[in-house]
C-alpha cells in the first residue's frame, strides 16, 4: 500500500480492518450486543435514541478493553 494510500481515512481504516478481521468483528460484534442489550436493559423513563446510544458506547468500550492488549501489543 503506498504512503498516500496510507494517509486518507477510508484507506487506513480499510486496511486496519483487512490486517486485523478477527479484532474488527469482536469490536464490532460489541457494538452491536450493546446496543440491543441497552435497548432492552436500560430504563424506559429514556428515550430509545438515548438507550440505543447508551447501549453502542457501553459496547464499543467493552470491545476496546477485550481486544486492547492485541491492539496496543
Amino acid at each position: 500500500m503506498s504512503e498516500a494510500e496510507q494517509s486518507t481515512p477510508a484507506g487506513g481504516w480499510k486496511a486496519a480492518i483487512a490486517a486485523h478481521p478477527v479484532i474488527s468483528g469482536v469490536i464490532i460484534s460489541c457494538i452491536s450486543i450493546g446496543a440491543v442489550l441497552g435497548v432492552f436493559l436500560l430504563t424506559d423513563e429514556w428515550s430509545l435514541a438515548r438507550r440505543i446510544a447508551a447501549g453502542l458506547v457501553g459496547g464499543a468500550g467493552v470491545g476496546i478493553l477485550i481486544t486492547a492488549p492485541r491492539i496496543i501489543g
